[in-house]
């Protein structure tokens, strides 16, 4: 089921300690958050960003294939892939829409990537079977619009086919 969340509402206000809570984040392939929402989650999660950066710049980030991260990291000096903490605190969806950050988000992508995250079952490197079966609440930006020149009219209703896929879960959209 789809709830739109109210005008003005933050996706990194969403409540990470619930284990039953994940947010999306769009990002690129090549590890730069210099913008938009992606900067505003760098600043607060410093330690994801640097994962994050260390896995673009290992190559194994790619467009269709969300990276999820195993909740807050509790110990701010300490990798969170050191501690991933699945099943005690909510968990973060790093859903690349574009390859490079100069490039435009492709709706192909995002498309894929929900897919994968809906129903692969031999993905578990990217911890999406763990993900679906934690997660009641799913919080998602406007994956590719914005920054990455996508129409919300073309993507909302990708997310609508992504909830249908995941019917036993609550996705809530920041429109």
């Amino acid at each position: 089921m789809i709830k739109s969340m109210p005008q003005g509402s933050n996706i990194l206000d969403v409540d990470l300690t619930n284990p039953e809570n994940s947010i999306f984040i769009p990002v690129n392939c090549v590890g730069v958050m210099g913008k938009g929402l992606a900067l505003d989650f760098k600043k607060k999660y410093p330690n994801y960003f640097r994962e994050y950066e260390l896995f673009c710049r290992g190559g194994n980030l790619k467009t269709g294939f969300p990276l999820v991260l195993g909740g807050i990291n509790q110990f701010p000096d300490v990798p969170s892939s050191s501690s991933k903490h699945w099943g005690t605190t909510g968990l973060i969806v790093l859903f690349p829409t574009k390859n490079d950050w100069r490039n435009s988000s492709q709706l192909d992508w995002i498309k894929q990537g929900l897919v994968e995250l809906a129903v692969s079952c031999n993905s578990d490197y990217h911890g999406y079977v763990q993900w679906r079966k934690q997660v009641r609440n799913i919080h998602i930006p406007k994956l590719g619009c914005g920054l990455g020149g996508l129409e919300w009219m073309d993507v909302r209703p990708v997310l609508e086919q992504f909830a249908e896929m995941m019917p036993e879960h609550q996705i809530y959209l920041y429109e």
